[in-house]
């Protein structure tokens, strides 16, 4: 699998899905348009979850760091956010999700710069997170 992936990325592939055997990998290639090179990929989850944590992000110069929620739901979910800095600071944000919706969060913009964070996120039902990390070289 990362073998196709990695051709893919060599082809300078835009938005490129696979699934084999029931796990997707999303391929995006940053070059165009952004101030970013390079590339990423990631693995799907099997099944949306109540709870996700994600360490070690930080939104210092030359970093942008985002928040992916997913609602697959028939309702809108409420999702609890914790911001956890390397200060030892716990700053909360909640955010009402649409249903059958996925919402994207810079956290640059809600927390400010400079910070060293990994965030908690518990959701009232399950939904699936992503975060993507962005650095310039």
């Amino acid at each position: 699998m990362l073998d196709s992936t990695a051709s893919v990325l060599a082809q300078g592939g835009h938005d490129v899905t696979l699934d084999p055997s029931r796990m997707s990998v999303h391929v995006r290639d940053l070059a165009a348009g952004l101030r970013w090179d390079g590339g990423h990929c990631v693995t799907g989850v099997t099944a949306p979850h109540r709870e996700w944590h994600f360490a070690e992000g930080t939104t210092r110069e030359g970093f942008e760091e985002w928040l992916c929620l997913q609602n697959p739901q028939e309702h809108a979910v409420r999702a609890d956010l914790s911001f956890m800095t390397a200060e030892g600071e716990v700053i909360p944000h909640a955010v009402e999700l649409a249903p059958r919706s996925r919402s994207t969060l810079h956290v640059n913009h809600l927390l400010g710069p400079g910070k060293d964070v990994s965030v908690s996120v518990r959701a009232a039902s399950p939904i699936v997170c992503e975060r993507p990390m962005y650095f310039q070289r």
